[in-house]
């Protein structure tokens, strides 16, 4: 979020260098950790969050499969070998997302 919002700062600078880094860091480690203490049940939060990372999975892969794509553009070297990347790409995400949504009926 820093380097989103243009600071330069990460875990490689003290905590006095980087102060509003480590608030926020500190903020999402108590704030899982509470999340979890309160939970009553650790393995329906575990499927949950691996339920969520189907979804995500698909947004990174499509992601990557534009940049592969862009890539090829600019080389025009590729060939067939971005479609058959495309296609093992497309068959991951409906697998997943196929998992995903019948872990959720």
């Amino acid at each position: 979020m820093s380097e989103v919002a243009g600071y330069r700062q990460s875990l490689e600078y003290r905590p006095f260098e980087a102060k509003w880094f480590y608030v926020v860091y500190l903020t999402c480690v108590v704030g899982a950790a509470a999340l979890f203490w309160c939970a009553s049940d650790l393995v329906e939060i575990n499927i949950a969050a691996q339920v969520l990372n189907v979804f995500l999975l698909a947004l990174v892969i499509g992601f990557l499969v534009a940049l592969a794509v862009n890539d090829c553009r600019s080389r025009s070297a590729c060939g067939d070998s971005i479609l058959v990347f495309i296609g093992i790409s497309a068959i991951v995400i409906a697998m997943g997302l196929f998992g995903g949504v019948s872990g959720l009926l």
